[in-house]
Order: C-alpha cells, then sequence, then structure tokens
C-alpha cells in the first residue's frame, strides 16, 4: 500500500509539473503575442484617400488631406499638407468644438474597450496621437459611417464637411485677391451684369492694414482702412466670419476727425445706415461668388461715402438732389443709402 501510494504521489507530482510548465510556456507565448499587438493595432489600411482642393494657384491656399483607416481601432485619421492654413481649416470643419484640438487620447470613446485591453496587457501607456498618422475627429468618424445613425446622416455629413471645405478655400482665395488690390489703394472691380452702381466713383481707399484676429475664433481674416475725399474720410474695419459668404462680412464705421460731413445731422445714426448697407447680402447672397459678394460689399461702402460727400454738399449750399425725393427720412435724419432701380433713386431703408 505504501508502494502504490508513493507512486500516486510521483504521477501527481509529474502531472503539476507538466501542467505548471504548460502554463507558463502558454504564458510565454501569450506575453510574445501581447508585445507584438502595438504593431498590428498601429498598422493603417494599405489604402488611403486623398483629397485635394484648389481655387488658385497659390500654394498657401491649397488644401491637401489624407485619410487613413486602422482596422483594429476603428479609427479614421487625417493627415494635412504642411501650411498654417490647411492646418486651421481642418481644425475648424472637422472640430466639433471649432476649435484646435489635438488627436484625442487612447481613452477617447473612439476606441473599443477590447482594444483598450490588449494594449494595457501589453504594456501600451501612451496615446494615440504618438502612434497614428494624423489627427482623429468626430467628424471624420461620421464621413466614413463608423459613428453615423443611417445613410442620410452619412450622405449629409458628408456633403456638408466637403462644402465647408469649398467654403474655407474659397473665401480665404477671396481675402487674399480682395486685400491685394486695396494695399494698391483701390477698389475691386464688380462686373455690371452683377451689380450696376449708378454713382460716379470718387472716393479712394487710404491707409490700408491688415488686421490680426488669430486670437479671435469668430472671424477668419480682418482689414482696415480709410475712404473719403479731401471733404469727408470714414474709417473701417471689416471682418470676415468664418461662416462668410453665408453670414455677412462685419462693418465697423467711424468718421476721422476733422474730417466728418459739417453739414449732415445725425453723424451716428447715418454711419450705422451705412453699416447696414454694406452688410446686406440677402440680394446676392447664392448668385455670386465669394470675392464677388465681397467685393460688391466694398463698392457699396464706396458709394455710400460719394452719396454722403454729395448730399454733403447740397445741404451746405440749401439745395435738393437728384439722387433721393429727400435728403432726411424721419426723424432721426437717417440718409437714403439704398439704391432703388424701379424708382432710380436712393431711399432710406
Amino acid at each position: 500500500e505504501e508502494e502504490e501510494e508513493e507512486e500516486e504521489n510521483e504521477k501527481r507530482n509529474e502531472r503539476e509539473q507538466d501542467e505548471k510548465k504548460s502554463k507558463e510556456e502558454n504564458k510565454q507565448l501569450s506575453v510574445e503575442q501581447l508585445l507584438n499587438i502595438k504593431d498590428t493595432v498601429f498598422s493603417p489600411h494599405p489604402l488611403s484617400v486623398k483629397l485635394s482642393l484648389a481655387t488658385n494657384e497659390k500654394e498657401s491656399l491649397c488644401l491637401s488631406l489624407e485619410f487613413f483607416f486602422y482596422p483594429m481601432l476603428d479609427l479614421v485619421t487625417v493627415k494635412t499638407n504642411n501650411n498654417p492654413f490647411c492646418y486651421d481649416v481642418v481644425s475648424l470643419v472637422f472640430s466639433d468644438s471649432k476649435k484646435h484640438t489635438d488627436t484625442v487620447k487612447l481613452f477617447d470613446p473612439f476606441v473599443s474597450d477590447t482594444v483598450l485591453f490588449a494594449l494595457d496587457k501589453a504594456g501600451f501607456t501612451g496615446s494615440v496621437s504618438a502612434s497614428v498618422i494624423g489627427r482623429v475627429f468626430p467628424t471624420t468618424q461620421k464621413i466614413v459611417g463608423l459613428s453615423a445613425t443611417d445613410g442620410s446622416d452619412l450622405r449629409s455629413t458628408l456633403t456638408h464637411t466637403l462644402l465647408s471645405l469649398h467654403r474655407e478655400v474659397e473665401t480665404a482665395q477671396a481675402i487674399t485677391a480682395i486685400t491685394s488690390v486695396l494695399a494698391t489703394k483701390k477698389f475691386p472691380s464688380v462686373d455690371e451684369t452683377i451689380e450696376k452702381f449708378p454713382l460716379e466713383a470718387h472716393s479712394h481707399v487710404f491707409d490700408f492694414n491688415v488686421v490680426d484676429v488669430s486670437n479671435d475664433q469668430k472671424y477668419k481674416g480682418a482689414f482696415s482702412f480709410v475712404v473719403g475725399t479731401s471733404k469727408v474720410r470714414v474709417s473701417a474695419v471689416v471682418r470676415i466670419p468664418h461662416r462668410f459668404p453665408k453670414v455677412s462680412a462685419d462693418f465697423t464705421l467711424s468718421f476721422l476727425d476733422q474730417k466728418a460731413p459739417k453739414y449732415v445731422r445725425g453723424a451716428h445714426v447715418n454711419l450705422l445706415a451705412m453699416q447696414r448697407e454694406c452688410q446686406r447680402i440677402d440680394d446676392i447672397e447664392g448668385k455670386c461668388t465669394t470675392e464677388e459678394i465681397l467685393s460688391i460689399q466694398l463698392r457699396r461702402l464706396q458709394m455710400c461715402v460719394d452719396l454722403l460727400v454729395e448730399l454733403n454738399d447740397c445741404l451746405q449750399h440749401n439745395k435738393g438732389s437728384k439722387w433721393c425725393k429727400s435728403i432726411y427720412n424721419g426723424r432721426e435724419h437717417v440718409l437714403p443709402f439704398t439704391w432703388s432701380a424701379e424708382e432710380r433713386v436712393f431711399v432710406a431703408v
């Protein structure tokens, strides 16, 4: 009996040793597999998609995007060409917060719990931003259907994003083109088939400057200048919002000291009336290009100043004007700055 018991103990010990050895071998194999998981997880699909948008030949205003898909992460990343304009546009269009955002961290809801667990076991403590190409945004996940609820949501997201990208590029081109004209102390030209200005232009551009709006998330660009004649001059600051031309450019006007119209009442009220006329784009939005809309707004400002000079002379000599039925309108003495094609005169709106 003692011999039989001793044999059973030996067999039991052998089985335990075999099981222990097997577990060690399996454990070693699991560690090797886990050490390789990082390379597997952070390997993008061999196919990528490139998107290029450009509305002129300037490289600084060209938008080049490349999309990478990471199957193990279920993530789509966006790589941009190396220029500040492209970086700003991608940050604005793809970020839900409309602010500059870095790539999402590893423990973002985009990454599945299974992948997180495997990476944790493999000893990975970094972030996705250090291991993937490009950046990750919520909108990019919607575009490829990773977080879209249905086909219509996917189509609308993709359409909205592409239109937003195109609008950003087109607006940047318009700002560059128009500021280059203003810098020569001239106003941009407008085709008469788009809008005809009845008054002969006498006002000129003075003291043009680009305004820094890098710290203002509301605007994508701004510039200032002085417009007028030797008698009357108006200082103008024009700010271009990110949603332009869906939203009008913002005009802020003021009279220069010693150059305000001496014979016009209600100077502040009429500055506001001129601002309203410049910012009125409901009749041209959707019918003109972005550059044409901004050009028309600036030419309307020039026309308002020319009309102001004309009416100031009329008031000085106590005579009427052929350009309007009545110089003053209402108790606030508002001048007529809106051209009525039907009546062939300027009217107050």
